[in-house]
């Protein structure tokens, strides 16, 4: 069979199976020869499953002997409590951290180790600012702009 325009590793595979199927098609007619076939090492077996022969019907008290009728005892596997991991699920969700109690005692830790600083006096910080209006003020008549920055007034924060 031949097809026009198609690719040469298409036709090819298709020869293949052609006369794969031929050579299947004349063996199933012809017995088989056994010896033929298991040309190759059979691989070893994998599993083999062991039993006892049942010879005869045991009674109770032989299966009791064998321990036919024993179970292992159970042991159950770790413990986890999953409780701990509950709560710190629920705090991230609410507060955005797993354990609220702990960072705000790390806050406030850092807090009491920080040194605190004294209030400042009022008074001295509006005489610090009278005096640096007044250093301004001075800078500028130098330079000749004086008359524009006398007419700003004083507004202390």
């Amino acid at each position: 069979m031949h097809f026009v325009g198609q690719n040469t590793s298409i036709i090819n595979l298709f020869n293949l199976f052609s006369s794969l199927y031929l050579f299947l098609a004349e063996r199933s007619n012809q017995p088989y020869d056994i010896s033929e076939l298991s040309t190759q090492e059979s691989p070893s077996k994998t599993f083999t499953m062991t039993s006892r022969a049942v010879v005869h019907k045991e009674s109770r008290d032989e299966i009791e002997k064998r321990g036919g009728y024993e179970r292992p005892q159970y042991r159950g596997g770790i413990v986890v409590n999953r409780d701990h991991l509950k709560d710190q699920f629920v705090n991230k969700l609410a507060f955005g951290m797993e354990d609220p109690v702990r960072e705000y005692r790390k806050m406030k830790a850092k807090e009491q180790q920080a040194p605190k600083q004294e209030p400042k006096d009022r008074f001295i910080e509006l005489e610090n600012e009278i005096k640096d209006r007044e250093e301004f003020l001075a800078s500028m008549e130098k330079i000749g702009q004086g008359k524009k920055s006398s007419n700003l007034k004083f507004q202390p924060n």
